[in-house]
């Protein structure tokens, strides 16, 4: 949709993104949905969505700038979390007050808290409630590391703030130690990776003490523009210089791989990061 907006040239460009802006600030400020009856006719139904109501994520993380810009045109979109281990979804944004970032509050009935927190807050969410499964069937030995007196280890680093929001950073198994000891969480940096221009997926990896960029580029887009492979190397190399900028030292990307196919991925469409290490 943004690409086919670009195409109408400078000035519509910029007035579309005034007027979601306009819309988006209505819509978190006053909780009045203005985007429907700006965008419905101008662009919701030219992909078939003038009718969509709601929209929840759930089963791997999406850029916050994805569900700010669904919002914005009108379009109720939140995230949520869960495990197939919790039937599945424990938390969910409430539409009204939604945190971009979070994937929302405890549903009722709920109970979570932040074990062995960092000096930021950070820490593995641990899950207690009617919906935690009995165990994993014939398996004893996993039953006993997952379920500690009723709470189950969902072995996710999160953090949470004052109102209950839960903020997700990554996975215990993927988190990368810095040079210095510094917890480093490629999901961050993926997230950024993958909400820069003419970027499909990425994976962050460590590498010799280093950390890599995997990254399937958006072949369809940057051939829309007439990119050459060249061209999107380029561009890549100059985007992640500009967000090494914005983060840590000791978790700045210190080089890019293009991967030309997608990332192998399981049935539940998670990325098989084992294979790229």
């Amino acid at each position: 949709l943004m690409a086919g907006v670009h195409k109408q040239g400078a000035f519509k460009e910029g007035l579309i993104h005034f007027l979601m802006g306009f819309s988006g600030f209505f819509k978190k400020v006053f909780h009045v949905n203005l985007g429907k009856k700006i965008f419905g006719k101008m662009l919701l139904e030219k992909i078939s969505l003038n009718n969509m109501r709601l929209c929840i994520c759930g089963g791997g993380p999406l850029p916050a700038s994805t569900f700010k810009q669904f919002n914005q045109l009108g379009i109720d979109f939140v995230q949520g979390y869960g495990l197939t281990e919790t039937s599945p979804i424990i938390n969910i944004n409430p539409i009204e007050v939604y945190i971009e970032e979070s994937v929302g509050i405890p549903i009722p009935g709920v109970e979570e808290k932040i074990v062995n927190p960092d000096e930021d807050g950070n820490g593995v969410i641990y899950v207690r409630g009617p919906q935690v499964m009995k165990g994993y069937y014939k398996n004893p030995e996993e039953t006993e590391m997952a379920l500690r007196d009723g709470w189950l280890h969902t072995g996710d680093i999160c953090n949470v703030d004052s109102d209950g929001f839960i903020y997700i950073r990554g996975r215990n198994k993927n988190m990368i130690l810095g040079p210095s000891g510094q917890n480093i969480y490629p999901e961050e940096i993926e997230q950024k990776l993958n909400n820069l221009p003419y970027v499909n997926e990425s994976i962050v990896i460590e590498r010799d003490g280093k950390i890599i960029a995997l990254v399937h580029p958006d072949y369809d887009l940057a051939q829309s523009q007439g990119l050459t492979d060249d061209d999107i190397k380029k561009q890549m190399d100059d985007n992640i210089a500009a967000l090494n900028k914005e983060i840590p030292a000791y978790s700045q990307v210190a080089a890019v791989e293009i991967h030309e196919e997608e990332f192998e991925k399981t049935p539940k469409r998670s990325i098989r990061r084992f294979l790229y290490k």
